[in-house]
């Protein structure tokens, strides 16, 4: 079963996870789903007048790293979409070394993104 996040808490209720590296940042809403027991988080952007596409992709990583991993440097990033930008895969390197898995999936409005609670946790 997943647990919503609210407020500061981990995914239990209690506080932040000490084993974290920052607290999350930046304007990308708070995840909806963090359940570090099954190594995740889900979430959404909300974008006005968004169509699926790398342009968008490239806007919800970046929002996505601008939460987890605000000191990153310069990106190395590979995309690869499936079905017309409905499906969308983004591996990151936003550390020399760390590497971020993401996978985004339209939703008609919007991308509902997916990445591994362990390595945005760490990202800082």
């Amino acid at each position: 079963m997943f647990a919503t996040f609210r407020g500061g808490g981990s995914a239990r209720g209690g506080p932040p996870d000490p084993t974290a590296s920052g607290p999350p940042a930046g304007a990308l809403p708070a995840a909806a789903v963090v359940d570090p027991a099954h190594n995740l988080l889900v979430g959404y952007l909300p974008m006005a007048d968004a169509l699926p596409g790398k342009a968008a992709a490239q806007l919800e990583v970046s929002a996505i790293l601008d939460r987890y991993c605000p000191h990153r440097q310069p990106l190395a990033t590979d995309f690869s979409q499936a079905d017309d930008w409905q499906t969308v895969h983004a591996g990151i390197e936003p550390h020399p070394g760390r590497l971020v898995d993401l996978t985004l999936q339209w939703t008609g409005t919007t991308y509902r993104w997916q990445g591994q609670y362990d390595q945005l946790h760490t990202c800082w």
